[in-house]
């Protein structure tokens, strides 16, 4: 039997040094303070004053509230852990990756944009992982290629890396479609992590396509963080010589003076990113550009500074 030759993505890093970048978002970044749209009070119940049931202890950070300590367990073993209740374990996180064939370019970035996408998901996972939050993993492109259910358990770090490396390039987008109907796939409540270059948004940005989307995703009691992951060339857009583009999902090739379009073509990408990130502020979601041409832990300090 012939081998499948289809492209795979590549993440393109070890697990060290996943966990060393992880250590940037080390106690800042918690799903009840995000769903709960407060990262500074991130550990408090979602439900005061309502009784809860204990699940475990994880480690004091410092911004948790602290009724929440247990000293019992203080006394006994000389270290500061907080409780944790049934219903804050039960929120999840979902990295939804998108891996369509635009995701597969690279012009001056660091990598494809695909793979850092990948590194992003895979140090969010790691992070969450380390504070015993359940992670899942969500791939795309014209339809939902893998579906991994969220886990708190270590091994599940490596099970969303072998995913992710086994998912083949789609040669499409139907983000509309596929994103509709994960809205009914998901367990409720949590935060989905959405990692696109959203150009199948595109066309749609002005009529509230976008603010559809997640509103479908937050009647199932999730937060959506899009993180939009761009190259430098798709936002500086620096060629300046006769040249063919070519679409990397069908399109016809098309050759161009690059001087004579570019002004219209950075206005254009300019509107469509400040469509995006209005839309996504009057449904009450997260906007965070990330473009490939800076380091991985530079767009992870901003991420944090769009979720404050």
């Amino acid at each position: 039997m012939a081998k499948d030759s289809t492209p795979t993505l590549s993440l393109g890093m070890e697990v060290h040094e996943l966990q060393h970048l992880a250590q940037v978002l080390k106690g800042r970044l918690h799903l009840s303070g995000i769903v709960e749209g407060n990262l500074s009070g991130q550990h408090k119940s979602p439900r005061q004053g309502i009784s809860q049931d204990f699940a475990q202890h994880r480690d004091y950070v410092p911004g948790d509230d602290l009724k929440h300590l247990d000293w019992r367990a203080y006394a006994k073993s000389d270290r500061y852990v907080v409780k944790q209740y049934i219903e804050e374990t039960n929120l999840r996180a979902f990295m939804v990756l998108d891996t369509s064939m635009s995701m597969n370019y690279q012009g001056t970035g660091l990598c494809k944009k695909g793979s850092y996408a990948a590194q992003l998901a895979a140090v969010l996972t790691c992070a969450l992982l380390k504070q015993s939050e359940a992670v899942g993993l969500v791939c795309f492109g014209s339809q939902i290629s893998q579906y991994l259910p969220a886990r708190s358990q270590g091994e599940q770090l490596g099970h969303i890396i072998r995913t992710i490396e086994n998912t083949p390039w789609q040669a499409d987008t139907n983000a509309k479609e596929t994103l509709l109907a994960l809205g009914s796939r998901l367990p409720p409540k949590g935060v989905i992590f959405l990692l696109t270059d959203a150009f199948d948004l595109d066309e749609n940005s002005s009529s509230g396509y976008f603010a559809e989307l997640v509103g479908s995703i937050k009647k199932r009691g999730y937060q959506v963080i899009l993180l939009h992951i761009l190259d430098p060339s798709e936002l500086e857009f620096p060629f300046d010589e006769l040249s063919l583009f070519e679409g990397l999902e069908g399109e016809d090739p098309i050759k161009i003076d690059p001087n004579g379009v570019k002004a219209a073509y950075l206005a254009e990408l300019n509107a469509f990113r400040a469509s995006l990130e209005k839309e996504a502020r009057a449904v009450g979601a997260k906007y965070c550009l990330c473009s490939t041409g800076l380091d991985l832990k530079d767009n992870l300090l901003q991420l944090l500074e769009c979720l404050i």
